[in-house]
């Protein structure tokens, strides 16, 4: 029996259908392109960054360490990047509704250290830029800067270029400058794109404060409509309070009142029962005088005939023997 299953199964797995089994190797040999392709875009990356000298640390720390060594060479008087890292910068810039300056950095050229000592070390120039644009800059050799180096095509250095933040995640390029050029010139461009482009952000900005004085005013109206569901709210506790209050003084009056009369009618009965009491001592007494007197008169009644018939019998006059009499009626 065992022999048999072991034929039938080896027979299914003959007969397995070629369409089938081409699938099954197709998606294997998908999945290893995919595995493959994986491993040799990190080790592109890492060839990348060894070949140009990138570090790979926390991109947060990598600008403020380049700000902080930036404004250490050029100053105070020289343009201030943001410490913070792009998309932070991208999102300030939206949110303040002006352009992002980015400044790449590679310290190795040539034509750097000039294009710096002139015109971003000069005061003019880091006034305008530092008034009208969000600055960000970042060193070529951290990741985070090698990248948008890349993705803007930043093929000469010093390298500038003149962003609009869509949103937080969309950006256009108003201006690039590859290479190095005089401050004036540079000064012109970018005054030249802020006031031509300039229009879009005046836009967005009327557009956004349009929406954040309707955001206050329905703000406004709902803090209105809670106050004033919460004055209804107190107004109707303090009714219900006042309106249990007043049932509780009437059932407390109700009560004091029932009980004034349980207790007149409580005095009623004690005095209705001392009465009764009092009558009935009075029906005894009166009952046990008549008793007497009824016990009296049949005394005095026998008292007489006694006296009488010892009269008769003794031959003694009957005043001679009343004492007798009355001793023998019980009258001693």
């Amino acid at each position: 029996m065992a022999m048999d299953e072991d034929v039938g199964l080896r027979h299914r797995r003959r007969t397995t259908s070629p369409a089938r089994t081409q699938e099954q190797e197709g998606g294997r040999r998908r999945s290893r392109t995919k595995r493959f392709a994986s491993q040799i875009a990190a080790c592109g990356l890492r060839l990348a960054d060894s070949a140009f000298g990138v570090q790979r640390v926390d991109a947060k720390h990598d600008v403020e360490a380049f700000s902080r060594e930036f404004r250490g060479k050029n100053g105070d008087r020289a343009v201030r990047f943001l410490p913070d890292t792009y998309r932070e910068a991208l999102r300030k810039a939206h949110r303040e509704h002006k352009f992002l300056l980015v400044y790449l950095h590679a310290h190795e050229h040539e034509d750097v250290p000039t294009f710096v000592e002139n015109t971003l070390a000069d005061a003019v120039f880091a006034s305008f830029v530092s008034e009208n644009f969000v600055c960000w800059g970042g060193d070529v050799r951290t990741t985070e800067a090698n990248k948008l180096s890349w993705s803007l095509g930043a093929t000469a250095y010093p390298f500038m270029a003149l962003l609009m933040s869509h949103s937080s995640t969309r950006t256009s390029v108003i201006l690039k400058q590859k290479g190095i050029c005089e401050k004036e010139t540079m000064l012109d461009m970018l005054v030249r794109a802020n006031e031509e482009q300039g229009a879009m952000l005046v836009a967005l900005r009327a557009e956004e404060e349009e929406r954040m004085r309707n955001r206050q005013l329905r703000e406004e109206q709902d803090a209105a409509y809670l106050a004033s569901l919460e004055a209804d709210r107190k107004r109707e506790e303090e009714l219900e309070e006042a309106q249990r209050r007043e049932e509780e003084e009437t059932r407390r009056v109700q009560e004091e009142e029932e009980r004034i009369r349980a207790e007149q009618l409580e005095e009623e009965r004690r005095i209705q029962e001392k009465a009764k009491e009092r009558e009935r001592i009075r029906a005894e007494k009166a009952k046990k005088s008549h008793a007497r007197a009824r016990g009296w008169s049949w005394n005095y009644f026998h008292s007489n005939q006694a006296t009488r018939w010892i009269a008769q019998t003794s031959q003694v006059p009957c005043h001679c023997h009343r004492g007798a009499a009355v001793r023998l009626c019980g009258f001693s």
